[in-house]
């Protein structure tokens, strides 16, 4: 298994006052990926702080997860600082089904939605 390359990320505000964060890079698989969700977090709470969006979208459409609850701690303290139904991420192929896996197992669908393109993503936090 490859180390973990840490994740970069840029932002782009979107309609609506809402703002993509987008994640590029792989995470560990299990505990190895800690620091990289760390990284994540910080990333979060510092794009929050100076944004002070309506609601993020997470990106993961160029990111490598494979399995792993530390991509969850970003996604949350996104949710805790915004609010229910404010958040919710983007992922297809390998890391979509991961992901997907991981959320149905915690009962965090409902609270952190994952879709499969931006439109989908504007569609669901536009609604709220």
């Amino acid at each position: 298994m490859p180390a973990p390359i840490y994740p970069t990320c840029i932002t782009e505000q979107l309609p609506n006052g809402i703002l993509r964060i987008a994640f590029t890079g792989s995470g560990g698989v299990g505990s190895a990926g800690n620091p990289v969700g760390e990284q994540m977090e910080m990333a979060v709470e510092q794009v929050l702080s100076a944004h002070d969006p309506s609601a993020l979208l997470i990106d993961f459409s160029q990111f490598e997860y494979q399995f792993g609850d530390w991509i969850g701690s970003a996604p949350l303290r996104a949710v805790r600082a915004l609010g229910r139904n404010r958040v919710c991420l983007l992922a297809t192929g390998p890391t979509g089904e991961a992901l997907r896996s991981l959320l149905n197992a915690c009962n965090l669908g409902q609270i952190l939605p994952l879709v499969g393109s931006t439109d989908e993503a504007l569609r669901y936090l536009s609604q709220r």
